[in-house]
């Protein structure tokens, strides 16, 4: 029995796909939420195997997962359900630690038997070459800042409201050496190349008292 909770917006995007899904005997749609309190509620409270929200909604689903600690691959399953498929769409969903992309619109039924694919595997369905060729790491902006030290958090806080190195040097009373020296170390713990995906993980890693 498929468990599936559904985020939808007041737009009604999803109506089709819950028109199919009541109609089916091996699904359960154990609620539909209009906000993230009551998507955070019912994860919490309630057994449910998949979670589909919108492409409007991407921001939503990753603040969600961070805010309940939970990682790409764990239960519920987090589903983009989208009507236009583009490549930057994939990456950004990758990304936001869901585990899939399903196109929901087109084919309801489909999407539904795409979605028990996603949650009987437990794994990421992004089956797309380029992903791997960018090297980017699935989940990143879903996943809480590693600090080398506790002290680290001020310049990262820094970083990722995007101030210069001078400037961070200037607020923290550190020389612009060490302010470097601790962004590289941030970066070497975390899996990141570049101080702009850590400006993005940083900002991407405070949670969202709403859900709490």
């Amino acid at each position: 029995m498929l468990k599936l909770f559904i985020g939808e917006s007041v737009s009604g995007e999803f109506t089709p796909l819950l028109d199919v899904a009541e109609e089916r005997r091996d699904v359960e749609i154990v609620g539909v939420g209009g906000t993230g309190r009551e998507i955070a509620h019912a994860i919490r409270s309630q057994e449910v195997n998949a979670l589909v929200v919108s492409q409007a909604w991407a921001e939503l689903g990753r603040a969600l997962r961070i805010s309940l600690g939970s990682t790409p691959g764990s239960k519920p399953s987090y589903i983009l359900g989208f009507g236009e498929f583009s490549p930057a769409l994939v990456v950004k969903v990758s990304l936001y630690g869901f585990d899939a992309a399903v196109p929901v619109l087109k084919d309801p039924n489909s999407a539904i038997d795409e979605i028990f694919e996603v949650t009987s595997n437990a794994q990421k369905k992004f089956n797309v070459p380029f992903l791997e060729q960018l090297g980017l790491q699935p989940g990143i902006l879903a996943t809480p800042l590693k600090l080398v030290d506790a002290s680290d958090t001020d310049i990262a806080d820094l970083v990722g409201a995007g101030l210069p190195d001078t400037d961070i040097a200037r607020v923290t009373g550190k020389s612009v050496q060490e302010v470097r020296n601790v962004i590289e170390g941030l970066l070497r713990v975390n899996g990141l190349t570049y101080r702009t995906q850590l400006a993005v993980l940083r900002a991407a890693s405070w949670q969202v008292p709403d859900f709490l």
